[in-house]
């Protein structure tokens, strides 16, 4: 193996683990601020979403088509390269985690306290469920801006009862 490959694979892998637990240290400190987390589920990679379903195959693919590259080249860069790549974007993972507290929402990384929101709702569009939320008093725009979340089943059922 190169060199260059090998300290590529050193440097990825690295950045890839400070990706990942760089955002799991935010992510607790915010599930701190909205009280008891009621659920959770992945808004990118959730298996019971069909786009998420197309996006695992589209990962296998691509994972596929790496190690077909490295055994064809095993000294080509293009097969090892394109797996660091992959690497370094799986450790985004904990970015697309949606929590759902007593006292508020985490989606996207950011906090949104269920007082800051003029409404909520659970809508259904086809056989699919929605959270919609309008919040109330964004401090710096004066338009209200609405956010809409994909529900998976079992949170659907516990957000109905609450």
């Amino acid at each position: 193996m190169k060199p260059l490959i090998l300290v590529s694979y050193m440097v990825s892998i690295a950045l890839a683990i400070f990706i990942y637990f760089s955002h799991l240290r935010s992510l607790r400190q915010k599930k701190k601020t909205i009280g008891i987390i009621q659920a959770k589920w992945s808004s990118k990679l959730n298996l019971s979403f069909p786009t998420s379903c197309v996006r695992w195959g589209a990962i296998f693919l691509y994972l596929f088509w790496c190690v077909y590259q490295v055994v064809r080249q095993p000294e080509a860069n293009a097969g090892h390269f394109s797996f660091m790549l992959l690497v370094i974007l799986l450790s985004f993972a904990p970015r697309w985690e949606v929590f759902l507290g007593s006292g508020g929402i985490i989606f996207n990384m950011k906090v949104i306290p269920w007082e800051r929101l003029s409404e909520k709702k659970v809508v259904s569009e086809g056989r699919n469920k929605y959270l919609y939320m309008k919040e109330s008093f964004v401090s710096a725009e004066p338009e209200i801006k609405t956010k809409k979340i994909r529900l998976p089943k079992h949170v659907i059922i516990f957000f109905l009862h609450s």
